[in-house]
């Protein structure tokens, strides 16, 4: 079977007892999109809602949840691609979502682990960091990996945990989410960024196999200009023995920073160019 195949719900009703288990098994399935959209007084439904995925030889798997809907894979060897988004980053951060829910995402992650290329879109790393408990996968086969819109908080401070269980890695992409939009977002809330409250990035204990021999390409977007991000570059640049590029890119609203002290700072690769743009 090929093509997308799409399942889109909109769960709108006055039943507080949903709870569907919906299953896609269909062995010959190649691309498979699975999106969840709803009104925000509608979460507690889909919610409850489970997907039991039995498609061994699909290549390429995209879920839209905005619910943390409960997924359960069966391993896929053929997997190319999967991308992956959960926009629930500010309820995690206002302690709205359970433990429970959160660890669904890192669930997921273990079904699509042998992904070649993976993206994690928005609240996605918010809701692994929430419910870690040292249980993320390794990736065996993954080459190219995209973190995107990296909350402040829990997703910052997780994100490099996928280094060391990634042990081939050649291309990662970090964007952070854009100071403009998590500021409108934090006054819903009545609340502002606080710099120096911000979590730092959690550097591995030893350096990953991926940076000492894999890893050639780095991109970094939306950058806030802060001390923290700059040793991130620091650690990258100089244990990156065969990174070849390295593109930095500071958010419009990004504090000032000093480029002439990214450039000379030592690196593991002679070939390595940093590029601002």
């Amino acid at each position: 079977m090929h093509g997308d195949f799409e399942n889109n719900y909109d769960v709108n009703n006055n039943n507080n007892q949903v709870n569907h288990t919906i299953r896609i098994s269909i062995p010959t399935l190649k691309k498979l999109k699975i999106s969840l959209l709803f009104a925000d007084e509608c979460d507690e439904y889909c919610s409850d809602y489970k997907f039991i995925i039995q498609t061994p030889n699909l290549e390429y798997l995209t879920s839209d949840d905005y619910a943390l809907a409960h997924f359960v894979i069966d391993e896929i060897p053929s997997l190319r691609e999967a991308k992956v988004r959960n926009d629930c980053t500010i309820h995690i951060q206002n302690d709205e979502v359970t433990h429970e829910k959160a660890h669904r995402v890192m669930e997921m992650l273990i079904g699509i682990r042998n992904a070649k290329a993976l993206t994690l879109s928005v609240g996605t790393t918010a809701a692994l960091s929430y419910a870690f408990q040292d249980d993320l996968p390794t990736f065996p086969f993954l080459k190219r990996l995209e973190v995107l819109e990296i909350d402040h908080a829990h997703g910052w401070k997780f994100w490099s945990h996928f280094l060391p269980n990634s042990p081939i890695l050649e291309c990662l992409v970090l964007e952070r989410k854009r100071m403009e939009i998590l500021i409108e977002q934090l006054k819903d809330y009545n609340e502002e960024i606080k710099v120096e409250a911000l979590p730092r990035w959690n550097q591995p204990q030893s350096v990953p196999c991926c940076l000492l021999q894999h890893l050639k390409e780095i991109t970094m977007r939306s950058l806030w200009g802060l001390e923290d991000e700059v040793q991130l570059v620091k650690y990258l640049l100089e244990n990156g023995h065969f990174l070849e590029k390295l593109c930095i890119n500071f958010d419009d609203t990004a504090f000032a920073v000093d480029k002439d002290r990214i450039i000379n700072f030592a690196r593991g690769s002679d070939k390595c160019i940093i590029k601002f743009v």
